[in-house]
């Protein structure tokens, strides 16, 4: 059994996860070819991943002049079958277009009854259209939706472009949680496809053996992670640290991201407001190291994560929260989206209601007032995540996948 991986772009500093499983197929032998239309090589921080992939990887055509497209137009000559695909498209669309061709090309390594696994819906695009035209009757299609790309997804667009190839092509679908299972099914895709297995984290020796410990001070301190954007809350993290200090509590409160300018000027002009410019300290972004580093020295993890007001989108995980809780930081945050799936509420972490600062400041103090109960919270994180979300559980639950695909 051996599986095609496909994904638009590759690799990206806020998916490590994808790293992480392609490191593992490779490891395992079940890589067969890599599809990635934007290879970033000069970006290759996670461990010569590409070096890795040197002898799976299928590099999209650099096509820079006419003499590159008559040699693919040679390749396509002189062979049948991509000859009369391409000769479909021309026909039904009624103009040439060598887009068609190369894609034709780059594609020519998938053969009938493959499985290949499709990170991310919208990299799915171009298979698609290949099979309108003839190509791939067989072949064994996996998904994976992530949270952005479902919720580009509205019931009349599903209909008009992708359920005719769901319908007939696709064996399996994934998703990080419930919540984003329910937004698939009300867009219109079949609930007998769908699987639930969460983006997982990768757990090494120095952090199966890292125990976290409360400093013996006074000072409270507070660290979130996430985009500057709306949906990720930061507003309430920052009133709820404006609402502490004014209770006398000693508080920090680190902010980890980049984002939307006009976002992180309002949450700079709203601590300046508050008066907390002592208090919060908005970091920017920072590297896994970095972070990993931060969450060593921060008590609790703030993730006030809500919904964006135009769309409505929420959290679909919660992957920053998983992350944190391994390093044995309770989170505190909104019941919002599929961060009651991240987080073992009551247990791991405490969540309240959206967008209430009140509840979100007393649950807060519940920890931080108690250190017997702080230290079960901390406890409980670290195993709530070793259970359910490291990587080598959740890679083993894709193979079983696979394994279903490939009898199916």
């Amino acid at each position: 059994m051996k599986i095609n991986y496909l994904v638009r772009s590759f690799p990206n500093k806020t998916e490590t996860f994808i790293v992480h499983h392609v490191k593992y197929l490779i490891n395992q032998n079940l890589l067969n070819s890599f599809f990635t239309k934007s290879l970033k090589k000069d970006y290759d921080a996670f461990d010569g991943i590409l070096n890795e992939l040197k002898n799976n990887l299928v590099e999209y055509p650099v096509v820079k002049n006419n003499k590159d497209r008559l040699q693919y137009l040679i390749n396509v000559l002189k062979s049948p079958a991509k000859l009369n695909v391409w000769l479909r498209y021309i026909l039904k669309n009624k103009k040439v277009k060598f887009k068609t061709l190369y894609d034709i090309c780059y594609y020519s390594e998938l053969e009938e009854n493959q499985i290949i696994h499709v990170q991310f819906n919208t990299s799915l695009d171009d298979l698609k259209d290949l099979t309108k035209l003839g190509l791939f009757k067989n072949l064994k299609v996996i998904v994976t939706f992530h949270g952005y790309d479902a919720f580009r997804l509205s019931p009349n667009l599903y209909l008009r472009e992708y359920e005719w190839f769901y319908r007939h092509h696709v064996n399996f679908i994934t998703v990080n949680s419930n919540y984003l299972k329910n937004h698939l099914i009300n867009v219109g895709v079949s609930d007998e496809k769908i699987k639930i297995i969460p983006v997982g984290i990768n757990i090494n020796q120095n952090l199966a053996n890292f125990k976290k410990r409360r400093e013996r001070n006074n000072t409270l301190k507070l660290i979130s992670v996430g985009r500057l954007i709306q949906l990720k809350g930061h507003e309430y993290g920052i009133k709820a640290v404006a609402d502490l200090k004014n209770r006398g509590i000693e508080v920090e409160y680190i902010i980890v991201g980049s984002g939307l300018a006009s976002y992180e000027d309002y949450l700079k002009s709203l601590i300046t407001k508050l008066g907390c410019e002592s208090e919060i300290r908005m970091l920017g972004h920072k590297n896994q190291k970095e972070i990993t580093a931060l969450f060593s020295n921060n008590d609790i993890f703030l993730m006030p994560s809500t919904y964006d007001n135009n769309t409505f989108r929420r959290e679909a995980l919660g992957l920053a929260a998983i992350e944190a809780q391994a390093y044995g930081l309770p989170v505190v945050g909104f019941n919002t989206g599929g961060l009651n799936e991240a987080v073992s509420n009551g247990k791991s972490g405490i969540l309240v209601e959206d967008r209430n600062v009140n509840a979100l400041v007393l649950a807060i103090l519940k920890l931080f007032n108690d250190k017997s109960v702080y230290q079960n919270f901390s406890e409980n994180a670290r195993k709530y995540v070793f259970e359910n979300f490291e990587n080598a559980v959740i890679f083993e639950k894709y193979t079983k996948l696979y394994k279903a695909c490939y009898d199916s």
